[in-house]
């Protein structure tokens, strides 16, 4: 894995929870509609059907609750790495692009560079976060 590679897992497993929770709150709207259903109808409705849904919520949201915990472990070793960028204006570009995943457009409007400006200040920012990185890596300190 490059470091690059590791920075962007971060929006990766921020999407993924994202999908998970959209997913989540699809199954409760429908278990809600087959409940409603069930309510007015004596013995009727199809119980299975809302068993199944429950489980998968149940599933879905232990799935939710690991990629969470690896988010935030990925996410304090990003942060860690990069407060220790010595360059303020590569610390940014780095949050900008990979944490918050913004844009370059809109990270180059942010800091007042030209769009050839910020792309060179991304290959300076990710030379310094790899070499960092891969300090951080023969010191046993990632978890790749």
């Amino acid at each position: 894995m490059t470091a690059k590679e590791f920075l962007q897992q971060y929006r990766q497993i921020d999407r993924e929870i994202y999908e998970r929770h959209e997913e989540i709150v699809r199954l409760r709207s429908r278990a809600e509609r087959i409940t409603a259903t069930l309510t007015g109808m004596p013995g009727g409705g199809p119980p299975s059907d809302w068993t199944d849904i429950v489980a998968r919520i149940v599933e879905l949201t232990e799935e939710m609750d690991v990629r969470t915990r690896e988010l935030v472990r990925t996410g304090e070793q990003i942060e860690e790495l990069i407060d220790g960028m010595v360059d303020p204006a590569e610390r940014r570009c780095i949050r900008l692009r990979y944490v918050n995943g913004h844009s370059w457009l809109t990270i180059a409007r942010k800091m007042h560079y030209s769009h050839s400006g910020i792309m060179s200040l991304h290959a300076r920012a990710l030379a310094s976060f790899t070499a960092l990185w891969k300090s951080a890596d023969s010191c046993g300190h990632n978890s790749r």
